[in-house]
């Protein structure tokens, strides 16, 4: 009985350990890029720039390309980005060519397609697909 005991504890204590768990580090996640508004009455797009590293990244440059609705993809203006510190955040603004017509309606589907680039770094591609949703009824409209 006093065997049984012993060896039903020792399983208790080996399975209450268990393994170790394994989690990905988060010292080496890319850039991220995310869309945060489409404003069609001052022609701007507004993204957040977030930097989830450790390490401060220099002064960049990002080159994109937009694509909103399935119309023709665009070739945004180059935009600089300041120095990013370790796990910083930016909102940046583009001014949106007038060649780009936004349609005004309850939903538009979009395809961004960048690349940061600078000189000490290796160049980050990102792309993104989503909807941008229309707020209220405001004119000119605001999608987010």
């Amino acid at each position: 009985m006093l065997q049984r005991a012993l060896l039903f504890t020792l399983f208790i204590l080996l399975t209450a350990c268990g393994p170790a768990r394994i989690e990905k580090p988060n010292n080496d996640l890319p850039t991220l890029i995310e869309v945060v508004r489409l404003d069609v009455g001052s022609q701007q797009l507004i993204i957040r720039l977030s930097h989830r590293q450790a390490q401060v990244r220099d002064a960049s440059t990002l080159h994109c390309q937009l694509q909103i609705d399935q119309s023709k993809a665009i070739t945004l203006p180059v935009l600089q980005t300041p120095e990013l510190t370790s796990y910083a955040r930016e909102v940046l603004a583009w001014s949106i060519p007038d060649s780009l017509s936004i349609p005004t309606q309850a939903r538009i589907d979009y395809d961004f397609d960048c690349t940061l680039r600078s000189a000490k770094w290796r160049d980050e591609h990102f792309y993104s697909r989503g909807t941008l949703y229309r707020l209220g009824h405001q004119e000119p409209p605001i999608y987010r």
